[in-house]
């Protein structure tokens, strides 16, 4: 059976446009739309009249990890901006899997106006959204190896291992370990390659057991964190690259009796869930994460009205928000410090 979305294809116009024709509103491409429709066979169905513009008012965003606070911060953000402007919000998860991925994104065309995705990895499909009739898509915080551009907000990943490294490196550590993310995550692997270049710039190798790849999970956190730190010859401070695998890694160095920063320097990447209970403070890089859901959703707006308006000239943009290094009590001096590490079970 054809879909809206074939007739679009056929008639070289988007599906809103069909779906305005098909509710009665006149457009210049009326006539190459009906041609379509006859020679298809296509049949409007109520979904297919929903699909104009302004009708459905809803946009997906789908994250890999919605246990993720990081990710509740960026849908509150989008959401914010969402219900401004008369819009509501569906909140899809895939588990990190780019098969379930593909699935959500099929399952949400011609039910949405438009998608706002974490990819869950940097091959994820895009295809769908190839052609010039897909529902817009916005990309954020990761990047995908699609060849089309789609617009994107993301933040100054490399610069924020940059500022990590060079703190610990100001305090004099040169024995160092990153715990990072999968090689298919840009975002993770900008801040490995920023960490790791302020050392190489300082003459300064960072062995590869001391680079430890986890899965953004707590679970994959606390295993690197015991690799790394079970070893003969520990470093002496660490970095880790997302907040879900830092409170693995603080619980691993919990479970090793290891003090923060006497034993241990830490620096960890976006505040903690239980951060408030955390004592000493952790040092982090922070963005601004409702900010992030927040302009993602200004750009989806821009591109719905787009459009709107047949403008297919719209060129997608790429907005890059600060990060910045948050001192706290969790670095210190190379040999200095005095701190035990207590989590919020301790007191229990």
């Amino acid at each position: 059976m054809a879909t809206i979305y074939d007739v679009a294809r056929a008639a070289g116009v988007a599906p809103s446009t069909v779906s305005r024709h098909i509710n009665g509103h006149s457009v210049r491409q009326s006539e190459a739309i009906e041609r379509a429709i006859g020679t298809l066979g296509f049949r409007a169905s109520a979904s297919a009249r929903n699909l104009r513009k302004g009708n459905t008012q809803v946009i997906a965003m789908i994250v890999p990890d919605i246990q993720n606070p990081y990710y509740a911060a960026t849908v509150a953000g989008a959401e914010e901006i969402g219900r401004q402007n008369g819009l509501r919000m569906v909140l899809c998860n895939t588990d990190e899997d780019i098969d379930l991925e593909d699935d959500v994104l099929r399952d949400i065309a011609g039910r949405v106006d438009g998608a706002i995705l974490v990819p869950a990895s940097e091959r994820s499909s895009t295809s769908l959204f190839d052609a010039p009739n897909a529902i817009p898509l916005v990309l954020m915080d990761r990047e995908t190896l699609g060849k089309r551009r789609f617009d994107t907000v993301t933040i100054e990943n490399h610069r924020g291992g940059v500022l990590a490294a060079q703190h610990l490196l100001d305090l004099g550590h040169r024995d160092v370990a990153i715990i990072t993310g999968p090689v298919t995550a840009s975002q993770s692997r900008a801040r490995e390659t920023g960490f790791l270049e302020v050392f190489a710039n300082a003459d300064i190798q960072v062995p590869d057991r001391f680079i430890v790849r986890g899965d953004f999970r707590e679970a994959g956190g606390y295993q690197a964190a015991l690799d790394i730190l079970s070893a003969r010859r520990r470093p002496s401070a660490l970095f880790v690259v997302n907040n879900m695998m830092s409170m693995g890694a603080l619980r691993a160095i919990n479970d090793l009796r290891l003090r923060l920063p006497h034993d241990l320097s830490l620096v960890c990447f976006d505040q903690l869930p239980c951060e408030g209970v955390i004592s000493p403070r952790l040092t982090t890089i922070r963005r601004p994460m409702e900010e992030q859901g927040a302009m993602a959703m200004r750009l989806m707006l821009t591109r719905l009205r787009a459009e709107a308006d047949d403008d297919r000239d719209h060129e997608p943009r790429t907005l890059t928000l600060p990060v910045e290094l948050v001192l706290g009590a969790s670095t210190a001096r190379a040999g200095q410090g005095a701190a035990p590490v207590t989590l919020v079970e301790d007191d229990r």
